[in-house]
């Protein structure tokens, strides 16, 4: 009998301890995953030790061929050596670039930067204000613009015009005749429309994805006249004539085509024809760069280490992009941005 009630007391007095190991066991595995919780959370917030861990998607909103489509392709190698991980070029055409925006905003990656968009203005801009898409100018963060491209107009050596007064004169004269191929809601194809309004002239206008697409319609004599932009008009040197750029100096590359500024004496087409030149380069979404600080400034110091890298200079010399490539940075970058927004909110009745 008292051996029984001391072995009751012992094994009472085990099963005490057993739970008490238990629960400060599982205080100290809770505890344990709490702290890991902790500073991985904490990494994160900081913007993510070690970003990028994968692979990193560069967006362009055009067809393969275009000036923006060679611009992000000749930058993509170099910002992938910087950042350590392979950047992927990859076409999202479609919609005056709305489908490759739309792509950036909303797929998640966007918003923790292994999606970044090569993009331009004022593709858009004229997506929000010509075509109701569903985000706002300042749901888009530019990095930079490394390209600012005036339009260029080109036609067949052998076409009857030297500048483009003549070749408005002709359209007047000939209306439905003159067909112009133009990259979908591009700055050419603003101008374009705006001096239809303005002048009354009637063009057939053919848009295209992009300026990929216009230059082969050119070349294979389906349009008139290709409507795209100075730097990948080069292509067309040996194949075509410049019947002007859409800038207030003549440009090396075309060095033998006149300024609007030469062509025009109003003020305003000039101006306008500025105002919708080109600008090309990396955005991230604004949700990223205010999460994610970290990685966005890790983004921005490898695009801009990419940008100055000697090689990249020297392929962008190569391809005939330098005479329009430069670091502006983002400020500058977003404040283009916003006065070319408010610029075609002007011409909203075009649209």
């Amino acid at each position: 009998m008292f051996k029984t009630k001391k072995w009751s007391r012992i094994m009472i007095l085990v099963a005490v301890l057993i739970v008490s190991m238990t629960f400060t066991g599982c205080g100290s595995q809770e505890e344990a995953v709490d702290a890991g919780s902790q500073t991985e959370n904490g990494q994160e917030a900081s913007g993510g030790n070690g970003y990028p861990t994968r692979n990193i998607e560069l967006a362009v909103p055009f067809s393969a061929g275009g000036g923006t489509d060679l611009a992000a392709r000749v930058v993509a190698p170099f910002l992938a050596d910087e950042l350590g991980v392979n950047v992927l070029v990859e076409n999202r055409e479609g919609a005056g670039t709305q489908i490759g925006i739309t792509h950036l905003l909303r797929s998640g990656d966007g918003d923790e930067g292994y999606s970044v968009l090569f993009a331009t203005q004022p593709h858009a801009s004229n997506t929000i204000i010509g075509q109701g898409a569903e985000y706002a100018i300042d749901d888009i963060h530019w990095l930079n613009f490394h390209h600012i491209d005036p339009v260029a107009v080109n036609v067949a050596e052998d076409a009857p015009w030297d500048d483009l007064a003549e070749l408005i004169d002709y359209i007047a004269e000939n209306p439905g005749e003159v067909s112009i191929g133009v990259a979908q809601m591009g700055g050419g194809h603003i101008f374009m429309e705006y001096l239809i309004d303005k002048l009354g002239i009637e063009p057939i206008m053919v848009p295209y994805d992009g300026g990929g697409d216009v230059r082969t319609a050119f070349l294979g004599g389906h349009v008139d006249v290709a409507f795209t932009n100075v730097a990948p008009s080069a292509q067309l040197i040996d194949q075509s004539k410049s019947l002007g750029v859409g800038w207030n100096e003549r440009s090396s590359i075309w060095p033998d085509a006149p300024s609007f500024d030469e062509i025009f004496d109003d003020e305003e087409i000039i101006e306008t024809a500025m105002g919708l030149a080109s600008c090309r380069g990396i955005a991230v979404t604004t949700t990223f760069k205010e999460t994610h600080p970290d990685r966005y400034e890790i983004l921005l110091t490898a695009y801009e280490a990419a940008f100055n890298h000697e090689d990249h200079i020297q392929e962008m010399v190569d391809n005939g992009q330098m005479p329009i490539s430069q670091w502006i940075g983002p400020e500058e970058a977003n404040r283009i941005a916003e006065s070319t927004h408010r610029t075609l909110s002007q011409f909203e009745h075009l649209y």
